[in-house]
């Protein structure tokens, strides 16, 4: 497993935490325009569209809009199919770190939240510093080899074939641009959508795959629970977690 090292967004700034991977080196720097109240009003027509868009799609939208260059890529001097194309080859949370640091750039740091206790049900206002966000970066500036192997803890059935150990690697931000992912965030297709996104290769199976809604239904809870879990233990980026004592 490759290196990681802890900072905050306050530290990290206009980098992102994996880069965009060119020439054997991870390119790291991006761009944000000020906002200005032209923006907001395409961004607002955006997300206007939520129902009809991914979510993928939509924050692809927002990043290729606000963000004239990102890693190597200049994307104000590109056509937008191809900057939503290159942003959908961005990693996860390389995509999210800089959707929120659109919203730290236009709007400040401080975030008010209403939070509810999930134990006594105790509401708590908060005023959060987003620059004291944890994020977790790749400590390496050369190509690291973000790839590992599943072992099925039970096996399942793909194309007649038995399958006993899938070869996984980072998950793109294009995951996220497949049917079932517009409008309301669904946790289910969300999960599916990033085992199918991780995925590379299995062991019994020659080549690249990618998993049918079918097979993915074949998959068992328990190996579901497992690539989330192996997914999760391996995403950099900011940590979305906010701790307190009630």
């Amino acid at each position: 497993m490759p290196e990681y090292r802890l900072t905050t967004l306050g530290e990290l700034g206009l980098r992102l935490p994996i880069g965009i991977l060119q020439d054997g080196h991870y390119h790291r720097e991006f761009t944000i325009r000020p906002m200005k109240s032209k923006y907001e009003r395409q961004i607002n027509e955006i997300r206007r569209k939520v129902r009809a868009l991914t979510v993928g799609r939509m924050v692809a939208e927002v990043l290729a809009f606000m963000c004239p260059s990102i890693g190597p890529h200049d994307l104000e001097g590109m056509k937008k199919g191809g900057a939503l194309v290159a942003i959908g080859k961005m990693d996860l949370m390389d995509v999210l770190y800089a959707y929120v640091m659109i919203r730290v750039e236009s709007l400040g740091h401080d975030l008010e939240l209403v939070l509810n206790c999930p134990n006594c049900r105790n509401q708590a206002d908060v005023i959060t510093d987003l620059r004291d966000l944890d994020v977790l970066v790749l400590d390496t500036e050369d190509e690291a080899d973000l790839s590992y192997s599943y072992e099925m803890k039970k096996p399942f059935e793909i194309r007649k074939t038995n399958i006993t150990e899938l070869a996984c690697d980072q998950v793109f931000w294009n995951a996220y641009d497949v049917p079932g992912m517009e409008g309301a965030f669904n946790p289910t297709i969300k999960e599916y959508a990033l085992i199918r996104g991780s995925i590379r290769k299995a062991k019994e199976i020659n080549g690249h795959i990618v998993l049918t809604e079918a097979e993915m239904d074949e998959l068992s809870v328990l190996d579901k629970t497992h690539l989330v879990a192996e997914i999760d233990d391996r995403l950099a980026g900011p940590r979305m977690v906010i701790e307190m004592n009630c």
